[in-house]
Parts: structure tokens; C-alpha cells; sequence
């Protein structure tokens, strides 16, 4: 096997996450950020600002609003992309199930944390 010639990058599992998003060619990318995955929406904001990517870039109120304008750019021909973490992954709860009926072909990465017990309310 013959070793790869080029630049090797160290990068976050976020910022691979926004590479791939990159790549896939969305035309939609539905985002609200929330701890831990932000950085998927600056760095795909930052694609965007530098012309990589030529998307429309949707900065949302919530998780539920996320879905539901991802599945709805899906469910109108386009490519859409959207991020969330374990909270906004129950906020979406609803519009995710919407959108799993319709059958439309949602691109979501979860950044994944640890959801607080029922009694870690402070």
C-alpha cells in the first residue's frame, strides 16, 4: 500500500461533520445553535461566507423549526442538512416523526451529549 501524498488535517468530529455536510451539495441548511454541536453551524456559516458553499443558510428559533424547514426543502426537491445535540434531538421530537411519515430524506448530524437525570434541575 503507498502512502497518500497531500495535507493531513486534525480536525474535530463537528468540523468533519460540516466537511460532509459541505460536500453533499446542500441547497438548505436549517440550523439553531446548541452546545455541542455549534460549531457545525459556524463552520458551514463560515463555507458559506467564503463561497464554498452555495446554500441557503436558515438560522432558526428552535429545534422544531429546524426539522420541520429541513423536511420541508427535502419534501420541495432540494438537499437539506440540519445539526442538533441530545436536547434539541427530543425538541425535534415531533417534527422528526413528521418528517419520518412524509418520508422525507433528511441529512441531520447529531452531536451527542448526556441528558441530565429527571432530578438535575437546579
Amino acid at each position: 500500500m503507498k502512502a497518500r501524498k497531500g495535507e493531513i488535517k486534525v480536525i474535530t468530529g463537528n468540523a468533519a461533520a460540516a466537511y460532509g455536510a459541505m460536500l453533499c451539495r446542500p441547497d438548505v441548511v436549517a440550523s439553531y445553535p446548541v452546545t455541542p454541536q455549534t460549531e457545525v453551524g459556524e463552520q458551514l456559516a463560515r463555507f458559506h461566507a467564503d463561497g464554498i458553499l452555495d446554500a441557503e443558510m436558515v438560522e432558526v428559533e428552535g429545534e422544531s423549526s429546524s426539522m420541520n424547514i429541513t423536511a420541508a426543502a427535502t419534501l420541495a426537491g432540494g438537499r437539506a442538512f440540519t445539526a442538533t445535540s441530545s436536547w434539541g434531538l427530543m425538541f425535534m421530537y415531533d417534527a422528526m416523526l413528521q418528517a419520518a411519515g412524509f418520508r422525507a430524506p433528511v441529512v441531520m448530524a447529531n452531536a451527542n451529549r448526556e441528558t441530565p437525570g429527571i432530578l438535575a434541575v437546579s
